[in-house]
């Protein structure tokens, strides 16, 4: 059991990601918020979501005709 409770989110988001959801939000509200420098989200999410973590994964690259000779190894 961890000593902290974690929340994940799925290893295809990003922070950037994260950045940009959170200006379209902040700019579709109806309440005339500024949007926030990238700096300044970074600084919010270290400080306000320390329990939120993006896992990163490892992804092998193949080139295109490297997958080609590979699913012809697999016929």
């Amino acid at each position: 059991m961890p000593l902290e409770d974690k929340i994940c989110l799925p290893s295809c988001q990003s922070k950037t990601e994260m950045f940009c959801m959170y200006t379209k939000d902040i700019t579709a509200s109806k309440d005339d918020a500024s949007t926030i420098m990238w700096s300044s989200f970074i600084k919010m999410w270290r400080s306000k979501f320390k329990n939120v973590i993006i896992p990163k994964v490892n992804y092998i690259q193949i080139k295109s005709s490297d997958a080609f000779t590979v699913l012809l190894g697999c016929i």
